[in-house]
């Protein structure tokens, strides 16, 4: 009877266990999630999301945020989802802005940058190498290229990501692996 016991505990245990690991590293999949993600209620919007079709039949939706003191100072992020009626994310473009400093044209990767990046990464899926990543995003950062489509993609666990600089902006390129 107490290995019955022991046994059904156990199990409960695992299950238990199971659900946390799973939904910790779950990660966002719709936009939804995203609107309802600690990231979107840590920073916030600077003006209302903006969303239309795209060619390929997908949707992208798009989100402004502050990054510094002043009105010069923003980064966006692009949530592309499959269609306008199915949430699932496909994509995210993160694009960094300063004008802050006119002598730092184009956009240089800063501990600001990297700690919106961290809390980015962390909120879409806890389960990435966020110090790998980051790294790879500062190290890419300074690359220019006339269109983020050129830079060479990375793949870290399930996302693809392209890095660069496209005239001023820094541009971070997510695809989500099927």
């Amino acid at each position: 009877m107490q290995k019955h016991i022991f046994l059904i505990i156990t199990i409960m245990l695992l299950l238990v266990v199971g659900n946390i690991s799973s939904a910790v590293c779950s990660g966002i999949k719709t936009l939804s999630d995203f609107e309802g993600s600690t990231f979107i209620k840590k920073y916030h919007q600077t003006k209302q999301m903006d969303s239309w079709a795209l060619r390929n039949g997908r949707y992208n939706n798009s989100f402004s945020f502050s990054l510094g003191n002043d009105a010069y100072s923003w980064f966006s992020i692009e949530v592309v989802t499959t269609n306008a009626t199915n949430p699932a994310i496909c994509n995210y473009g993160i694009m960094f802005h300063d004008e802050s400093n006119p002598n730092i044209y184009p956009t240089k990767f800063t501990n600001q940058i990297k700690t919106v990046m961290d809390d980015f990464l962390k909120s879409i899926d806890s389960s990435i190498n966020i110090k790998e990543v980051v790294g790879y995003v500062n190290k890419r950062s300074t690359i220019k290229y006339s269109k983020i489509a050129d830079a060479p993609a990375k793949t870290f666990g399930k996302y693809s990501f392209r890095i660069g600089t496209v005239g001023y902006e820094l541009i971070i390129d997510i695809d989500k692996e099927k």
